[in-house]
This record gives structure tokens, C-alpha cells and sequence, in this order.
């Protein structure tokens, strides 16, 4: 299940990107000869020649990254009391794994029907861009130069988040004996507080646009006669 893509060069957006894939053209008039690989014009993606043969095509696509397990998952937990006072959260992470996220939304191609993520949008390339574009140009759908399974669509989904937090405080017994109650603790605690992470999706632990999870918080009383 590892991801088998072709690696991006660059997005072509200056004279002397176009002046580069003039060269390669020079060196094989047939190096854009596939149906999808059509010679890159600006706001277009160039993608590498990995296996040198001067042709850019699916000759080219290399394995990319672990699949779609991380190499590392981890969980921390901590817990502390003091004079009646609790503290209590769990930590939780996973490093190395890449996804690919082209889809219905994720994508520089224009569809009838479905909105696009504000980031490929933004980051686009248009005409009269005075910086670097992130993404290709914005085509309408059935022009598929620029979305063929790449890094452009890679995004990595490592993630650190802080899963519970929960603070607490129990009233000494001697206090809480007058009133007829064995124990009293009143506590407040957070579900997904934050998390740390690359991934410019909704969550990175869910798939597609799935919903993600809520920060939930809570505050409770435990009474026990």
C-alpha cells in the first residue's frame, strides 16, 4: 500500500520555467507525448524525470513515503495530585505516514457542484501572481495535466494531540462528613484541546472530509454518601 507517484519539479510560473521546459522539448520533441502528460504552460505542474530518459510519463512514478500506517504511534499519560487537587491528560501522536488527498475537494480542477479547499484557492497560480503559487492553475474538470497522482497531493498527517485534560479538586473529608456526603470532588475537563500538525485538511485523523472530532468541554460533580 505504499503511495506509487511522480515527484513534482516545480509549477511553472516564470519566463525562465517556461525557457526549462523549452529545453527539455529541445533535447526530445516527444518528451510530452502522453494523453495526460501534455506540455506544462504556466500555472502547470512539471513533474521529474526520475528515470532520466528524457520523457516524462508513468515510467517515472517512484514509491513515496510508508503508506497509510504511520511508523510511530505513541501515547502519554500523565497524572498528578496534590492536597486534594487532581491533574490528569493524555498525549497522543503518530509520526510518519503521508496521505494522498486529492479529492472532490482537495483539487485544482473545477467540478459542477463542489466547492474546493480555501488553500488550493488561495494558493493557486493565476495571471498577475506577484508571488510564488503553492498550486497549479484552476482548470475546469476533464483536464487532468495538473491532478495525476503526485507530491503535489501528498501532505504529511503526523499529528500531536492533546486528547483529554482534566483538572480536579475533592473537599476534605472532615468538611464534607458535616453535611452527611463520604466524598465531594467537582472536576472540569477538555476533549481535543489542540493539536499539532502539518496536515492542511480538516483532521488528520480522519479520512476524506469525514467529520472531525469536537472539542468537548465538561464539568461535573462526583458525590458519594
Amino acid at each position: 500500500n505504499v503511495n506509487y507517484v511522480l515527484l513534482v519539479d516545480r509549477i511553472v510560473q516564470t519566463s525562465e520555467d517556461l525557457a526549462y521546459v523549452q529545453s527539455i522539448v529541445d533535447n526530445d520533441p516527444n518528451a510530452f507525448n502522453g494523453t495526460s502528460y501534455k506540455r506544462p504552460e504556466l500555472g502547470d505542474i512539471l513533474y521529474l524525470d526520475t528515470n532520466k530518459d528524457g520523457k516524462i510519463n508513468d515510467d517515472d512514478k517512484v514509491p513515496y513515503g510508508h503508506g497509510p500506517n504511520p511508523t510511530t504511534t505513541y501515547g502519554v499519560t500523565l497524572a498528578l495530585n496534590w492536597k486534594g487537587l487532581d491533574f490528569s491528560c493524555l498525549l497522543q501522536g503518530v509520526e510518519g505516514i503521508k496521505a494522498y488527498t486529492l479529492g472532490n475537494s482537495y483539487t485544482s480542477v473545477l467540478r459542477k457542484g463542489y466547492n474546493i479547499n480555501k488553500d488550493v484557492t488561495d494558493g493557486r497560480w493565476y495571471d498577475g501572481r506577484t508571488t510564488p503559487a503553492s498550486y497549479p492553475r484552476l482548470l475546469q474538470d476533464g483536464n487532468t495535466r495538473n491532478t495525476l497522482p503526485s507530491t503535489m497531493w501528498m501532505q504529511d498527517k503526523s499529528y500531536m494531540r492533546m486528547k483529554n485534560i482534566q483538572l480536579g479538586y475533592t473537599f476534605p473529608s472532615r468538611l464534607t462528613k458535616k453535611i452527611m456526603i463520604e466524598n465531594l470532588r467537582i472536576y472540569g475537563s477538555i476533549d481535543n484541546l489542540f493539536t499539532i500538525t502539518k496536515y492542511k485538511g480538516l483532521d488528520p485523523e480522519i479520512d476524506g472530509v469525514g467529520y472531525p472530532p469536537l472539542r468537548q468541554v465538561t464539568f461535573g460533580v462526583n458525590v458519594s454518601f
